[in-house]
């Protein structure tokens, strides 16, 4: 499904880039159309993070998703104008994004790959850290020292042993870069984790973190930041520039493509119109030459088959529109045969439908297995497949037994 969602869009924006209008004022406007619609999509999930970060239920969602929507439209527009004179537009730049996207997905074993080596790299540093954590904790309390600020001193001090030995330990200078940047990577994830949990702290109580420690919070953000982008300025350029020549190859047979379709199309057009034309020449001349009754009977067989085809049209939309008013009486009814029902009925009732739910998830989980197993993949990858589908039948088991003790 998420395949077929990613090749549609790919070809509805290779259109978009095809026929896009070729006055540079109607490309500003349809660019200004998309950028619209992306921050709408996009508000949706930052009004959704500011909201749980702030925590106040009786703050409307409607309010800060339109604040923040305008925001970004003014936004858009602004880089819009500011980059007028560049031939690259809004859908160019989506069409590489999904193009690049469909490379990952192509390229899925050795994202894996890389899934796998960051996951045992963090394992490996997360390992090394608690034991020189463990030891110095240990020669502490040998030493007979209690104090939290010492404890906090050497949690920090560790730290950074850890870093040091784990990203300079290894000889091997690409081996040193990968475990800087995974690590500057999970530093940034957690120090921005951190600084969320503040603000969010800050807006539910001003009095348990203070305003002067609220605006050394933000100036830290603002010098920070830049120091991240600096430790991260190379990993977008590794994750491009092995597929880059891939994408832009795709990107051209694709566009090649629909130009081809597009004449072709136009083609049609022009011949469906000549036809046309042609149609009504011979009707005019047929009428001037005395053969009235032929094309009143043509004209008659023209608006015959257009009126069929509205009264078929028409129809389908009144037995449609019957089915829905009938599915919604059919629901209703049941509905108010539910709620007629006493409290130890509605109970067996929701149980029964609940266990029938995840019994039929509990097959289809089931009989994904020989699926799995006769795959094309890896043994590995069928192993955590196998795992991970194991998992949730165990999972799911788990919910119908919780159901059944539930309601007795």
């Amino acid at each position: 499904m998420g395949r077929e969602i990613l090749d549609w869009g790919i070809k509805l924006l290779a259109w978009m880039c095809i026929l896009k209008p070729k006055k540079r004022i109607w490309q500003l406007f349809v660019e200004w159309v998309y950028c619209t619609i992306i921050s709408m999509i996009v508000s949706m999930f930052g009004s959704l993070v500011i909201f749980i970060i702030n925590g106040n239920e009786s703050i409307k969602f409607d309010m800060i998703y339109w604040r923040l929507t305008g925001l970004l439209v003014v936004l858009f527009i602004y880089w819009i104008f500011e980059n007028r004179e560049k031939p690259n537009t809004i859908q160019d730049y989506m069409l590489l994004s999904l193009l690049y996207i469909e490379e990952y997905e192509r390229n899925r074993k050795n994202l894996e790959k890389l899934k796998t080596i960051m996951f045992w790299e963090t394992v490996h540093f997360i390992l090394l850290f608690v034991g020189i954590l463990w030891w110095s904790i240990s020669f502490v309390k040998i030493l007979k020292i209690d104090s939290i600020d010492i404890m906090a001193l050497i949690f920090g001090v560790d730290l950074c042993a850890a870093y040091v030995i784990f990203v300079y330990g290894k000889f091997s200078e690409e081996v040193r870069t990968q475990r800087k940047t995974l690590l500057r990577g999970v530093i940034s994830f957690v120090w921005l984790v951190v600084v969320c949990i503040r603000i969010h702290q800050y807006w539910k109580d001003t009095t348990q973190v203070g305003l002067e420690d609220m605006i050394i919070l933000l100036f830290s953000v603002i010098f920070t930041i830049p120091t991240i982008c600096g430790w991260l300025e190379n990993v977008p350029s590794k994750i491009i520039d092995p597929y880059r020549k891939n994408v832009n190859d795709r990107k051209k047979e694709l566009l090649k493509e629909c130009l081809v379709k597009k004449e072709k199309s136009f083609l049609s057009i022009k011949k469906i119109h000549n036809q046309i034309q042609t149609i009504e020449i011979n009707i005019v001349y047929k009428w001037k030459s005395g053969e009235k009754k032929k094309v009143i009977k043509f004209t008659v067989y023209i608006v015959g088959v257009i009126g069929g085809i509205c009264g078929i049209i028409a129809s389908v939309m009144y037995i449609s529109n019957q089915a829905t008013i009938g599915l919604n009486k059919c629901f209703g009814y049941f509905g108010n045969l539910y709620n007629h029902l006493n409290s130890s009925m509605q109970d067996k009732i929701n149980k029964g439908l609940t266990i029938v739910f995840l019994a039929i998830m509990l097959v289809l989980f089931s009989s994904n297995i020989p699926n799995i197993c006769k795959g094309e993949k890896t043994k590995i990858q069928k192993l955590k497949d196998l795992l991970v589908n194991i998992l949730m039948m165990i999972a799911i088991g788990w919910l119908i037994l919780t159901v059944v003790n539930a309601y007795g």
